[in-house]
């Protein structure tokens, strides 16, 4: 009978306990990305602040650290028409379908 060793790497430590690699385009293109998007969108000022405090680009900076600029600005472009898309659906589809189910017939769209 062989025996096997493994090695387990520490488990009680977070994945974040180390500073994470980021795409150096960061700030730059986070910047456009969401300025892009509330001009496409036509978002006023409130939900831009919301897609900003969501900071997509963050999430893909760490996911894409070798990125360029133009191939990060495509992740950013998408991330963050993704959530936008999920808050709308959310919001409009499933509450709307809710609501309905419930019969609350004074319900009131709050402006996001």
């Amino acid at each position: 009978m062989s025996h096997v060793t493994i090695t387990l790497p520490n488990l009680f430590s977070s994945f974040l306990s180390t500073p994470p690699v980021t795409n150096p385009h960061y700030s730059v293109v986070k910047a456009e990305s969401e300025a892009w998007i509330k001009e496409f969108c036509q978002l006023n000022d409130r939900m831009g602040a919301v897609i900003s405090r969501c900071d997509f680009a963050y999430f893909m900076a760490i996911a894409a650290p070798k990125a360029g600029p133009k191939e990060f600005r495509t992740l950013c472009d998408w991330g963050n028409w993704v959530s936008l898309t999920n808050v709308f659906l959310f919001f409009f589809i499933f509450l709307g379908r809710f609501w309905r189910k419930m019969r609350v017939s004074n319900f009131v769209w709050l402006d996001c």
